[in-house]
């Protein structure tokens, strides 16, 4: 599932999927990285959100950590590519 990340579409995400903002820190890594957390815990989880400024960004779920940064490997090989002079 991909979408904006809104506190409405975060509080209806499942639990256990893996949610990365598109906004990135590094090439291979996104300001917001983490498994969505049990709803008692969102309320939380969403101010981690907010303070890394991914809320309103676009962002995407996995199933697993392992696909989002094979996910962002590619993203990253992509981009390098097309900077590439040609």
């Amino acid at each position: 599932m991909d979408g904006k990340l809104t506190k409405k579409y975060f509080m209806s995400l499942p639990e256990a999927v893996f949610l990365i903002s598109n906004m990135m820190a590094k090439p291979d890594q996104s300001v917001f990285e983490e498994y969505i957390l049990p709803q008692s815990q969102r309320e939380e989880q969403w101010k981690r959100i907010v303070n890394a400024g991914a809320h309103g960004r676009l962002c995407h779920t996995f199933d697993t950590r392992d696909q989002a940064k094979a996910m962002l490997a590619e993203w990253h090989a992509a981009a390098t590519q097309e900077k590439k002079p040609g």
